[in-house]
């Protein structure tokens, strides 16, 4: 397998919220869509299991049961995650990614070359601070 786990990848994500699935990365009928990143935190045949969150189409709370049957570290009980098969994935993210980088402190997302913007010294993103009531 290409990813490990611990490794972030980077997916395309459509408008209503779901992984495109089965697809060349790089083609242009999908530059639209926006790219996340996500942590590999378990493999299970031929797929990864990756974190995401609720509202992620297809996203299953990582019960004990799931957390033991898919082999996943209990850290990651009562979160949430999905499978995608190796095509869905765009590439890994190196660690050169982050010496640059801040996580908005509400979604986690990494941003290149941020600034941060709160009196704390973290970072909220323009998505976050557009869209969510409390931060």
């Amino acid at each position: 397998m290409l990813y490990h786990i611990g490794d972030r990848v980077y997916c395309r994500i459509n408008s209503d919220s779901s992984v495109i699935f089965d697809y060349d990365f790089y083609d242009s009928r999908y530059l639209q869509f926006k790219i996340r990143t996500f942590e590999v935190i378990g493999i299970h045949d031929i797929f990864y299991v990756i974190l995401c969150w609720p509202g992620v189409d297809d996203a299953v709370l990582l019960n004990k049961d799931r957390i033991d049957k898919w082999n996943i570290n209990p850290k990651h009980l009562g979160r949430y995650g999905i499978f995608v098969r190796e095509f869905s994935i765009g590439g890994r993210e190196t660690i050169d990614y982050y010496k640059n980088a801040l996580a908005c402190k509400v979604c986690k997302e990494y941003y290149p070359y941020a600034e941060p913007n709160q009196p704390d010294g973290s970072l909220v993103c323009w998505v976050c601070r557009t869209t969510r009531i409390i931060y």
